[in-house]
Parts: C-alpha cells; structure tokens; sequence
C-alpha cells in the first residue's frame, strides 16, 4: 500500500516471516502453542480490491487459561483506491482478551467478530 498506493501485499510480498516452522509456500506457520495463517484471495500477491478482507489470523493449539482453540487473533483489512487502507482487528472473546488485552485496540477501523 506504502509503495505503489493500490493494494495490500501477501506475505511473500511485504517480507513478513510466518512464526515457527512455515509451510512450503509461506502462507502459515506453526510454534507450539499457535498457528499463524494467511487468509484472503490474492492476485499475483496481492489483494486490490478487499472488501472486509481478513489477512492474518492466530489460532491458539490448545485451551490458554479459559481461551480456546479457534481463529481468536486476526486481521482484517479494506483497500480502496481512493481512500488507501483501513484495518481491523478482531474483537475477541473476554476469555482471550485477558491474554492480549490491546490487540482489539490496534488498527485504525475498529473491530469485526468472524471466522
């Protein structure tokens, strides 16, 4: 979006690392306690036109205190040519909060519940 104001890069494309072991392409990785993914449709590495596209999920292995397995962390983002880019993170349950009590605060669009 920084370089050439139209689009939001996929993982290979910005340089962003999966945590732990990556896949053969890149698109997910996993530590011992959680996977991180890659999600959305992308064109030639790209998303152009996102609508609500969610980019970047965490999903804990195992139950974390009360917090359970399931997409709890994400990313969600909109491009537009016009405007740029908002993103949203995902609001997470009171059980899973406790562990990231921020990550609901970060980004410029507010929250979305989802996958």
């Amino acid at each position: 979006m920084a370089e050439q104001g139209n689009a939001i890069g996929n993982f290979v494309t910005i340089g962003y690392t999966v945590p732990g072991t990556p896949n053969s392409d890149k698109t997910e990785g996993s530590t011992t306690n959680f996977t991180f993914a890659q999600v959305g449709t992308y064109t030639d590495g790209s998303i152009t036109d996102a609508s609500g596209e969610e980019v970047w999920t965490a999903t804990n292995k195992a139950t974390l205190n009360d917090c359970t397995g399931a997409a709890n962390w994400g990313l969600q983002v909109t491009v537009s040519t016009s405007d740029g880019a908002t993103w949203k993170t995902k609001a997470l349950s009171d059980d899973c909060k406790a562990l990231t009590p921020n990550f609901d605060k970060v980004g410029n669009g507010g929250t979305y519940t989802g996958s």
